[in-house]
């Protein structure tokens, strides 16, 4: 309807995109195996293309320039990554008497996320066998899902993940230098500040 084909050719390229991260994730689901790029790809698959997408579109429709586009898309590249990073990560920071109701969802539906790729590469041989026999045998009771918490906390696991999450926020803050400081730059800058900061 709006009849601009860089729109067209936008949400078309992004859709393709998410379908490939659709069933690159469907592939992977439960293999312990995962690694920190494949997961980066998944993420980038099926969240920061939608955003990149969705920023660049705003571009083109209010005329902005070629560089500045690109910018924008890559602002929304930079922030989808972060977002989704930091929504994986929380899902292990809830409280102890949530254990086993609200929590752990990611590890039922054998989603491989970075705070658990991170703990699988650091923790000692017998608590990675504890981890990959959980979940490949999905035996997720409340206990051993307080247990892999527990060794995500234990490794780093949910710090790393957070660091990752604000070196992509803070890529996507210094790509908006090409824009001239003005009132319109400032939501951008919430918003980038918020998905780091939110804890819910």
């Amino acid at each position: 309807e709006i009849g601009d084909i860089q729109i067209v050719q936008l949400m078309s390229k992004m859709t393709n995109i998410m379908s490939e991260g659709e069933v690159f994730q469907l592939m992977k689901c439960g293999d312990t195996s995962l690694t920190e790029a494949e997961y980066l790809s998944i993420v980038e698959k099926k969240t920061a293309v939608l955003i990149s997408a969705a920023c660049g579109s705003g571009a083109v429709l209010g005329g902005a320039a070629q560089t500045q586009t690109e910018a924008l898309e890559q602002y929304g590249y930079k922030i989808g990554m972060a977002f989704q990073i930091t929504d994986d990560t929380l899902d292990y920071m809830a409280k102890e008497e949530d254990f086993g109701k609200s929590i752990g969802k990611d590890l039922e539906e054998g989603k491989m996320t970075l705070p658990l790729i991170y703990t699988l590469a650091k923790c000692t041989q017998p608590e990675r066998d504890k981890i990959k026999t959980t979940i490949e045998h999905k035996t997720f009771s409340p206990d051993a899902i307080k247990d892999i918490f527990a060794l995500i906390q234990k490794s780093g696991g949910i710090d790393y993940s957070l660091k990752r999450a604000e070196q992509f926020i803070r890529e996507a803050q210094a790509g908006l230098e090409v824009f001239a400081d003005c009132s319109e730059k400032d939501p951008l800058r919430t918003v980038a500040e918020y998905i780091i900061s939110r804890k819910i």
